[in-house]
C-alpha cells in the first residue's frame, strides 16, 4: 500500500494517494508509517491543518512513543503559529532521540515572547487593563488558528 500511493502521489494522482494512504490507515491504525507519508505529502502542499489532523489521529492511536512523530507534531503546530504546543511535542523528539533542536529553540523562543507580551500589558483595578489582556489573549489565540 505504502509504496503504490507514494507512486500514485510521484505520478501526480494525489487524491487517488491519499485514498491508499488512509485505506492503510484503516487496516493498520496503529502503524506510524502511512500516517507520516500522508503527513509529509500534506506539508508540501502547505495543508499543515489537515497535517495536524492525521498527526492528532496517529498520536491516538500509537502503541509507543516515536521521536519523528513528536517532531512532526512540532513542526505542523510551529507552521500554525502554536508555539507552546510545537515546543512541548519538539521538547519530547529530542528527549526521544531526535537529533536536531534548531527548530525546537525557535518555537521555545516564540512561545516565550507571546507570553511575555501578555504579561507586560498593565494591571489595574479599572477593568480596562484586564480587558486589554482578554483581548489580546483572544487575538493572539484567533492568529493561532
Amino acid at each position: 500500500y505504502l509504496h503504490y500511493a507514494k507512486a500514485l502521489y510521484g505520478a501526480g494522482e494525489k487524491a487517488q494517494a491519499f485514498r491508499v494512504w488512509d485505506e492503510a490507515i484503516t487496516i493498520s491504525p496503529a502503524e506510524r508509517e502511512a500516517y507520516l507519508l500522508k503527513t509529509q505529502a500534506l506539508i508540501s502542499e502547505k495543508r499543515f491543518k489537515e497535517a495536524l489532523v492525521t498527526l492528532q489521529a496517529l498520536d491516538k492511536a500509537k502503541e509507543q512513543e516515536w521521536a519523528d512523530v513528536e517532531y512532526f507534531l512540532g513542526y505542523v503546530n510551529y507552521q500554525l503559529q502554536h508555539y507552546g504546543d510545537a515546543a512541548s511535542h519538539l521538547d519530547k523528539a529530542v528527549a526521544l532521540g531526535y537529533p536536531h533542536t534548531g527548530l525546537r529553540d525557535k518555537a521555545r523562543a516564540l512561545a516565550n515572547k507571546n507570553d511575555l507580551s501578555i504579561r507586560e500589558l498593565p494591571v489595574g483595578g479599572d477593568g480596562k487593563s484586564n480587558l486589554l489582556r482578554m483581548m489580546f489573549s483572544a487575538i493572539l489565540s484567533w492568529k493561532r488558528n
